[in-house]
């Protein structure tokens, strides 16, 4: 199975409660990570929802599965970027990581600029509870973007253990659009036999974060 797992900290603007598709409680939530920007909508279940911080302006790190949702009501996002929380802490700090599995849904797209070599391309990751996969578009750099071209190909199993994501922006008749894409800053290539033999490459979220914490140091101020 493929998968996203995300750590964001940022700003939690808004919080309110609601109902999912299948009538279950919970709260939604707008995490701002990037001042100006529109935000990651968050998703709280269960036990969570008690304890989840309701104040707007509350900094905040969250853990736990991504997907992308189309239809935004974010001003100018074809779609957004939801979080279906697992662990949370109150804490500052800037973390914007995810690790994603998926599938490569076209050829990788490879262009130069100054001799450097840059990756296009799109990974199909499952969601929970989703029928339709989620497509995620990444940009790879340097050595991680010609390994791409030289290995992968439409099909090809992919994970990228750590990318960041940010809001990209262009103009189109005169209105401008808005698009999470994101930077992926390390590849690990699986064949089929080895996602078939570690569970497809899929990572729980506390691998996730103990990988976060190789990157971004030491994690332990940090109740999870």
């Amino acid at each position: 199975m493929s998968h996203a797992n995300a750590v964001f900290s940022g700003v939690l603007v808004k919080v309110k409660q609601d109902r999912d598709e299948q009538g279950k409680d919970s709260l939604r939530g707008l995490l701002i990570i990037e001042e100006g920007k529109p935000g990651v909508i968050l998703e709280v279940y269960g036990k969570l929802i008690e304890s989840f911080p309701k104040d707007a302006d509350s900094p905040i790190v969250v853990i736990g599965s991504a997907r992308l949702a189309p239809d935004s009501k974010q001003n100018g996002l074809k779609q957004d970027l939801v979080v279906n929380v697992r662990q949370f802490a109150i804490a500052d700090g800037q973390i914007n990581s995810l690790a994603i599995t998926g599938t490569l849904g076209r050829d990788p797209e490879v262009k130069y600029a100054n001799d450097k070599a840059i990756a296009s391309f799109s990974l199909a990751v499952n969601t929970w509870s989703h029928k339709e996969a989620s497509w995620f578009d990444l940009t790879a750099w340097e050595k991680d973007a010609e390994t791409i071209q030289k290995f992968c190909q439409k099909g090809h199993a992919l994970s990228i253990p750590f990318a960041t994501a940010k809001i990209d922006e262009w103009k189109k008749d005169g209105e401008t659009c808005k698009k999470w894409k994101f930077t992926a800053n390390r590849i690990d290539l699986h064949s089929r036999k080895e996602n078939e033999s570690n569970g497809n490459g899929q990572r729980s979220v506390s691998q996730v974060v103990n990988a976060i914490a190789e990157k971004h140091g030491n994690l332990d101020d940090f109740p999870f």
